[in-house]
């Protein structure tokens, strides 16, 4: 939506460069000139964009069910790291009584088990990513519709956020009436669990 509602501006933007004039208007007579159509500006708003997802409620709940989730992740991998830590001792005190054969056989069996012990925190951390990028998708599309139902009602043609703009008029902002809307709109958004083993 914000990209079709920026191609608009872009077109009007153009509408104001002036154009070359061909030889052939150049030798025109004054009075069959034609009256150019007056340009009507285009009505802008701004939103600061960092603050509704900062303080939207239902961004808000995203993060509390994360935290719970990477909480519930954070003890698992120290539980397989003491686990490790534990096995590596242990491999070291029978490095006095294996015979470099067998020693060097449970020594891989030790790093087999280290290297799958990455691969599931890897994992996790993907799915931490992915159940989060589909809660904030649900946010981000409900947003969408709030900020473009508001340019609409208020016949604004162009919004953009606020870092792209240097000074601005307070009436244009928008940010404090889309958080208003977004949070009626959307109250809370639950968070998928994840799949792997140690969430919460």
């Amino acid at each position: 939506m914000f990209r079709l509602i920026l191609s608009a501006a872009v077109a009007s933007a153009l509408a104001w460069l002036p154009v070359s004039a061909s030889a052939d208007d150049r030798t025109a007579p004054p009075q069959l000139a034609q009256a150019q159509p007056a340009v009507v500006p285009s009505k802008i708003a701004v939103l600061d964009l960092t603050r509704v997802l900062r303080e939207a409620v239902s961004v808000k709940a995203v993060n509390k069910q994360m935290a719970g989730y990477r909480e519930g992740f954070q003890k698992a991998v120290q539980t397989e790291r003491g686990a490790l830590k534990t096995a590596d001792q242990e491999l070291g005190r029978q490095r006095q009584i294996l015979s470099p054969e067998a020693f060097a056989d449970e020594r891989r069996k030790f790093e087999q088990k280290v290297r799958e012990a990455q691969l599931r925190a890897d994992q996790r951390i993907r799915e931490l990513e992915r159940v989060r990028n589909g809660a904030m998708l649900k946010i981000q599309r409900a947003l969408n519709k709030v900020v473009a139902d508001l340019a609409r009602e208020r016949g604004y043609a162009l919004v953009i956020r606020s870092t792209q703009t240097v000074v601005v008029d307070s009436t244009l902002d928008l940010t404090v009436e889309v958080l208003k809307r977004i949070d009626k709109a959307l109250p809370s958004v639950g968070v998928d669990k994840p799949k792997l083993a140690g969430a919460q």
